[in-house]
């Protein structure tokens, strides 16, 4: 199929990114797997909806990465999770994208640069959070 935009392209595959995020997040395991089957579909579909809702802007904000990740954080979740999460998701969603896009390769590498920009940015927030946690655990700050 040939898409006119990153927007089309989110779009008709959104039932599949949810989808693969539902995969992923059963991979990470963590908080993941206490989850029920039904929990797990909602967090992937709203984790999923966020990401795309990312994807379809040109910047991400660095800091509402920080808040997720200590919303999180505060909610109990081992931010470890959230790493595992993010790098299994950027490794699936790459390949989904390269495959799908294969034919398309200028769309294909605007896409594939939003998701690592933005698995970036995530991945500072949580470590951000992971390092203000050590640095007031040992007395630092």
């Amino acid at each position: 199929m040939y898409y006119n935009s990153i927007e089309e392209f989110l779009t008709v595959h959104e039932a599949d990114l949810i989808a693969l995020m539902e995969r992923v997040q059963a991979q990470v395991g963590g908080h993941y797997a206490a989850m029920t089957v039904d929990e797990l579909h909602a967090s992937a579909v709203s984790d999923m909806q966020y990401a795309i809702s990312v994807w379809r802007t040109p910047q991400v904000i660095r800091s509402e990465a920080r808040a997720i990740a200590e919303q999180t954080d505060q909610a109990g979740v081992d931010l470890d999770d959230l790493t595992r999460l993010v790098d299994g998701l950027q490794a699936a969603l790459l390949d989904f994208v390269a495959g799908c896009l294969a034919e398309q390769s200028d769309l294909a590498g605007k896409l594939l640069r939003q998701i690592r920009h933005s698995s970036n940015n995530y991945r500072s927030g949580v470590t951000e959070v992971k390092l203000d946690k050590t640095l007031r655990r040992i007395g630092l700050t």
